[in-house]
């Protein structure tokens, strides 16, 4: 028996162009760069995150204290959608484990070849989910049994009881009643991909200071070209590429996102008010946020000549509603 997930409306699956390719982009970074430290920081980083989503996952009615196998199953199943993992199958085998299949995790596969990434770029992101099950329920892990970028057919992600749970529970946020019926997709701030990408870049900012953005800056440069190329080949115009562009943050937990159109035609993508304040003020990331996200947008907007994407105001380093515009002789 099986139960599908969540069908992708679009065509082209967004291999290198959302938050989850971005993150991807700088774990490999970080690895390459500072090998074994590298990686005991991205795990401590995921799970210290972790921690912080699931308290805000309860808090906020996404799931409740002491979810069961089953119940935490249909989160995950939430986040692999915002993800770009949509598409998936549940296995149901017994009442051990919570089984499912994720094709689209194969279709990252592009993107792990072109970033030569380390062969544990899909299980590293789990500390995350495990740091959300710490606080949610300490009896259960989950992790990638098998691996499409390590040869396997498919990638399988299972949830289980967890053989060390004795005493890993940590103190649950009070609740006065929960909601079950609210998703992850409206509560972006500590769930989204682009929670992740902002935790680990101050996270490395922190450490490393000026070298870890000197190792951040060309990954995402290099990332942003490749997903330029990927969404502008076809762009006919300036208000093609906004709507583009505005589709990203959209994707990105941003609400309200909207285009005006100016008289030089040029075209301004208001973003509203920026959703992560609480994760860029724990991981001391906004300047971080700005700068790498900066590299990205002007490796993506040079693929196509004249286009010009500057920033009027930035959401990233004050809470000001962002604005950016774009400009170009197309």
């Amino acid at each position: 028996m099986t139960e599908p997930g969540f069908a992708h409306a679009t065509d082209r699956h967004p291999t290198f162009t959302n938050a989850h390719a971005q993150m991807c982009a700088v774990i490999t970074a970080i690895t390459r760069a500072w090998g074994d430290d590298g990686t005991v920081l991205v795990r401590a980083t995921y799970r210290d995150l972790g921690h912080q989503t699931g308290q805000q996952m309860i808090a906020t009615g996404v799931v409740p204290p002491g979810a069961d196998l089953e119940t935490y199953g249909r989160v995950s199943e939430q986040i692999m959608d915002i993800c770009g993992l949509e598409g998936w199958t549940r296995l149901h085998r017994d009442d051990a484990e919570h089984r499912t299949v994720v094709p689209g995790c194969a279709a990252y596969l592009p993107l792990f070849e072109f970033l030569d990434a380390p062969p544990n770029i899909c299980s590293l992101p789990f500390e995350w989910d495990n740091g959300c099950l710490d606080v949610i329920n300490a009896d259960l892990q989950i992790w990638p049994t098998t691996c499409a970028y390590q040869g396997a057919e498919a990638c399988h992600y299972v949830i289980s009881a967890r053989a060390d749970s004795a005493g890993a529970q940590l103190a649950l946020p009070a609740v006065d009643s929960v909601d079950e019926t609210v998703a992850v997709r409206d509560e972006p701030t500590w769930t989204n991909p682009t929670a992740g990408f902002l935790a680990l870049i101050g996270a490395v900012v922190s450490r490393y200071h000026d070298e870890g953005m000197g190792v951040l800056r060309p990954a995402l440069h290099a990332l942003g070209v490749r997903a330029g190329q990927e969404e502008l080949a076809d762009t006919p115009s300036v208000r093609s590429a906004a709507e583009i562009l505005a589709a990203r943050y959209r994707a990105a937990g941003f609400v309200g996102v909207e285009l005006r159109v100016q008289p030089d035609d040029s075209v301004l993508v208001d973003l509203g008010a920026n959703p992560y304040g609480p994760v860029l003020g724990r991981f001391s990331a906004r300047e971080a946020a700005s700068t790498l996200l900066g590299a990205y947008d002007a490796g993506w907007s040079s693929t196509v000549p004249g286009l010009e994407l500057t920033t009027v105001s930035d959401g990233w380093l004050q809470d000001t509603p962002g604005v950016l515009r774009l400009h170009a002789g197309l």
